[in-house]
């Protein structure tokens, strides 16, 4: 059974859809900005992005809950309107959600200093919803007027999302579902985040932007961190075409692993990644390009390098990552990068690789200007803190004739 994607929602910083999205990635700037650091004594900032929002006159109901769960129920109704689809004709379907996430959400850090300094009268019964990482999964089956089928949340870190993806592919093809909403979001922009993540020498408080998030350059100064959302619409192609709908891609292959190094540490090789890059490309042509999660961090950069070394030694092929534009989004970047894929597929483009480096990149071909080619398949990466990663090798849908 073929899994591919109807539909698909983004919110990063100031981009509020895809066609913004475009308009960013194909250029040579991006949307990070030097951030305060909140609740911080001393006057740090740190490299990223925030997504706008403007909660005047808003509902006090919605605003009430986490900004993770508000942003991505902003994807939802661009991920619909691209799928063609309503609240009231998923009525005749078994429907599913599932959001990854690794949790870091704003609102935690917030509650955690009202109780450490008594301020309980900050606290009211919203509380507990702000706080829990189900909760934007929960929001958006409450915006699409409840559903039938799973609604689940993966908390296992910055492959949440492929990971998200793989189970909503695995429900599809035993049936269990017919449509499934996968998400990615994080709202990591917190004191507790940026510091933890500054002492494992991988964010800096205290660079301009020109040093941060430079994708395979050992001078890099660490990653970007960004808010940031994304929403697929995941269905058979059937299930798709019995719709008229045309499908934007197809979820080929999904394969995930663990480094098996503990929390705190990595398999700086890169084995286990190279395992699962083997497998999902075994007995297959080479992808026309990969976007990579390559995040401006010397060992998360060093072990793509590697892994084209070993798996496309015949046949070099192009690297993009998007991180020097929009930063890095935790659980939702497996999602956007898909979400990318998608315009670079329908486009026939690769974007560049924005503040790329050379010297990590010395096995590979780092694409560094907007170049147009054929896309016909594109493999994604991911490998997050704790060890886990994930790849997906997504094509696009061939029809033998003109269904829609």
């Amino acid at each position: 059974m073929d899994v591919v994607v109807t539909g698909s929602g983004i919110r990063i910083g100031s981009i509020k859809n895809k066609k913004e999205l475009y308009g960013v990635l194909k250029g040579q700037e991006g949307i990070l900005n030097k951030l305060k650091v909140p609740n911080y004594k001393h006057d740090k900032e740190v490299v990223g992005s925030v997504v706008e929002e403007n909660l005047t006159g808003v509902a006090e109901q919605f605003r009430k809950l986490p900004k993770a769960s508000r942003i991505l129920s902003y994807c939802l109704e661009e991920a619909l309107s691209e799928s063609k689809l309503s609240r009231v004709n998923l009525n005749n379907k078994k429907v599913g959600i599932i959001v990854g996430t690794t949790g870091a959400f704003t609102e935690i850090e917030v509650h955690s200093y009202d109780a450490i300094s008594d301020k309980f009268e900050e606290m009211d019964v919203t509380t507990v919803g702000r706080i829990f990482s189900h909760t934007p999964a929960t929001t958006l089956a409450n915006k699409l007027g409840g559903v039938n089928g799973q609604v689940l949340t993966l908390n296992t870190g910055c492959t949440a999302g492929i990971e998200a993806l793989a189970l909503a592919k695995t429900l599809i093809e035993t049936k269990q579902l017919d449509i499934c909403f996968v998400g990615g979001v994080d709202t990591p922009i917190t004191n507790t985040i940026i510091h933890a993540f500054e002492e494992i020498n991988m964010v800096s408080t205290t660079e301009n932007i020109s040093r941060v998030s430079r994708p395979f350059d050992r001078a890099s100064k660490g990653m970007a961190i960004s808010e940031g959302a994304g929403l697929l619409v995941v269905e058979s192609k059937e299930c798709a075409l019995e719709r008229g709908v045309r499908p934007l891609l197809s979820v080929n292959k999904i394969s995930a692993n663990n480094d098996n190094k503990g929390s705190n540490g990595a398999d700086v090789r890169g084995r286990q990644m190279l395992r699962v890059v083997q497998e999902i490309m075994k007995n297959e042509e080479p992808p026309s390009y990969v976007n990579s999660q390559a995040l401006g961090v010397r060992i998360n950069d060093t072990i793509e390098a590697r892994v084209a070394k070993v798996v496309f030694a015949e046949d070099p092929i192009v690297y993009t990552s998007s991180k020097g534009h929009i930063g890095h989004t935790f659980g939702a970047s497996g999602i956007l990068q898909i979400i990318s894929s998608i315009i670079s597929m329908d486009k026939n483009v690769i974007f560049p690789t924005v503040n790329a480096g050379e010297d990590i990149a010395e096995n590979i071909f780092v694409n560094r200007d907007l170049s147009k080619v054929d896309v016909n398949s594109i493999l994604i990466t991911t490998h997050g803190y704790g060890g886990n990663n994930a790849v997906c090798l997504l094509k696009k849908v061939e029809l033998d004739y003109d269904h829609i």
